[in-house]
């Protein structure tokens, strides 16, 4: 909002990713961002993007780390997606 927008965009990919390129580009009044907060287009949560630059500001515990494609994490996506309404289907 700050930037000048309002919820609707997040219902149209072809607007909010220009934008969020531009955030993450080092120019300009936004530029240089490591993460945006934005409604989520599905239900209105929040959610966050987060940039390669954030690397850095991350921490996670030792051993706390798994690839998308691990079985317990596969099984969690995929019961956030059917509580929304949503299907994650096999990669």
């Amino acid at each position: 909002m700050r930037a000048g927008t309002v919820a609707a965009i997040a219902s149209d990919h072809a607007l909010p990713q220009p934008w969020s390129r531009d955030f993450t580009s080092t120019r300009g009044l936004w530029g240089g961002r490591r993460a945006l907060l934005y409604p989520s287009a599905h239900n209105g949560d929040p959610c966050v993007a987060l940039y390669e630059r954030a690397r850095g500001g991350l921490e996670l515990p030792a051993g706390r780390d798994a690839p998308l494609t691990d079985p317990v994490v596969l099984t969690e996506i995929r019961r956030i997606a059917l509580a929304h309404g949503l299907l994650a289907l096999p990669s």
